[in-house]
């Protein structure tokens, strides 16, 4: 093998480092702004000077280090990648092992017209590299190389050639599904957090409201004031859901390149992402009650790398990119037969032969609620007395409706060489699996299954987010054949980590 011939990255990927390394020092550097403007801090008459110099020069030489001791090459059918300051590491990277390769640029990227490349391998849901930061064209180059396309110098927003866009979000169904994912706990999440500032205020106000809620003659307008209050909440979690769904999936478009699926996405963060349709193990279909009534939904795709890698994976400068394993953040439930179509061609997900689960899953629902419930009641016995029987049966009721529920809306089904598994009335999740993906087959039971003839089969892939397909509460008899099957038909078919290669 050659020596690799290493390139460069950009220039400017000293200002990106600058903004990350000051973004890990903000509490040195508004030392040292505090200590210059007040003059406080030390004595002498260049204290806060000598100081900013030691923070500047901590802030800049891991910078400009980091842009003279990374490089990356493309040789021998490999990609290789050397950096470190200290401790020096070089990987490589066969080119027939990526999975996927992302593109994103934060606000500070666009600004200076830059982007990061994320290659993802089988390994893990993160990526496997990141080389950060290149020209637009160059990023472009680059990634049709790793991907073994023909080179093209193109603009990374204004594309000249056609695109095939099969599905492109409108700014209404934006708005419908951040109207129907309501981020209320992120908003109760911030208000705690408020406790650092003003913790005097919240306690009084919680010692006011708890000394209102034990007086019997409460005035009615206190209950009206909580009232407002939650409506507040609600509305306050309701608009910074739509807002935030605006922000980072606005300008959504899935484009069809040959095998390859892009999306491009981002308001402020943009982002883009490469999808062999080959490679996909799993595919998720999700619908809460409210989009069901919309008729919308979320679909979600992985492959043995992750497609995009965990939620909040790395810090971008200028905020956090989330990138998930997101297919389409909303889509019109009409619309579904055509995008599954992308993925498994072929094959017909709508029709498929419904087989439920085993009839007695209502009674292990019961029976695995017996000694949670008693344990909560006998904890509130102690205060409740009378209350306690009231509350385990409650319980108990709660338990035996969902059981009722889970038998009517779980099932379990074959699509022509697909697995199909559909859990949750509240929130109904549909996931796929290829037979020929599918890894192992575990067959488990908890006591209660056993009880009653049940029990659960997770099909297992080689992708490290939905890596299990789960088939809840089946009888005994559909868990062997479903093993059993799964096993003939996978071993029938090529390894799913060799598949697409």
């Amino acid at each position: 093998m050659n020596n690799p011939i290493y390139h460069r990255i950009h220039t400017l990927t000293i200002l990106i480092e600058l903004s990350r390394v000051a973004r890990q020092m903000l509490l040195a550097i508004i030392f040292v702004v505090y200590s210059l403007v007040t003059g406080s801090g030390g004595s002498g008459d260049f204290f806060g000077e000598g100081i900013a110099a030691i923070v500047g020069g901590l802030v800049l030489i891991p910078a400009v280090l980091r842009y003279l001791t990374f490089g990356y090459a493309v040789q021998d059918g490999n990609l290789y990648i050397k950096e470190g300051i200290v401790t020096k590491k070089q990987r490589t990277i066969p080119l027939d092992r990526i999975q996927n390769i992302n593109l994103t640029r934060s606000w500070l990227h666009r600004i200076l017209g830059l982007v990061d490349l994320d290659i993802e391998t089988a390994v893990s849901a993160k990526a496997e590299a990141r080389i950060s930061a290149l020209s637009e064209e160059d990023a472009r180059v680059l990634r049709a190389r790793l991907l073994g396309e023909r080179p093209t110098h193109t603009s990374f927003v204004n594309e000249e050639r056609a695109k095939d866009v099969v599905y492109k979000v409108t700014n209404k169904e934006l708005f419908l599904a951040g109207a129907s994912e309501n981020k209320l706990g992120t908003i109760i999440g911030a208000l705690l957090g408020l406790q650092i500032i003003g913790q005097r205020a919240i306690e009084k106000f919680v010692e006011d409201a708890v000394k209102a809620g034990r007086t019997p003659d409460m005035p009615q307008s206190n209950w009206l004031l909580w009232t407002v209050g939650i409506i507040i909440m609600l509305f306050i979690g309701w608009v910074f859901s739509i807002g935030s769904t605006f922000v980072k999936y606005y300008g959504f478009e899935l484009v069809r390149d040959g095998d390859r699926l892009r999306r491009t996405y981002g308001m402020i963060n943009h982002v883009e992402n490469v999808l062999p349709t080959k490679r996909v193990q799993t595919m998720v279909f999700v619908e809460n009650l409210l989009q069901r009534m919309l008729k919308i939904c979320k679909v979600m795709v992985s492959t043995a790398g992750g497609f995009g890698g965990s939620d909040k994976q790395h810090t971008e400068p200028g905020g956090k990119v989330d990138v998930l394993p997101v297919l389409t953040p909303v889509l019109q439930i009409g619309a579904f037969p055509e995008i599954a179509q992308l993925i498994f061609p072929g094959k017909d997900l709508v029709g498929i032969a419904r087989n439920p689960v085993g009839e007695k899953t209502v009674f292990r629902y019961i029976r695995s609620s017996i000694l949670p419930s008693l344990i909560v009641a006998g904890g509130t016995a102690y205060f409740t007395r009378y209350w306690a029987i009231a509350i385990f049966f409650g319980l108990l009721g709660l338990a035996t409706l969902n059981g009722f529920l889970h038998k009517k809306f779980a099932y379990w089904g074959d699509a022509d060489g697909i697995w199909v598994s559909a859990l949750g009335w509240l929130k109904r999740t549909k996931k796929f699996i290829p037979a020929e993906k599918v890894q192992a087959v575990i067959v488990r039971q908890s006591p209660a299954q056993r009880a009653f003839g049940l029990a659960t089969v997770d099909m297992v892939s080689a992708s490290p987010l939905f890596q299990n397909v789960e088939f809840d509460d089946v009888t005994t008899t559909d868990a062997k054949y479903l093993a059993e099957e799964a096993h003939r038909r996978s071993s029938d078919g090529r390894d799913s980590l060799v598949d697409g290669f």
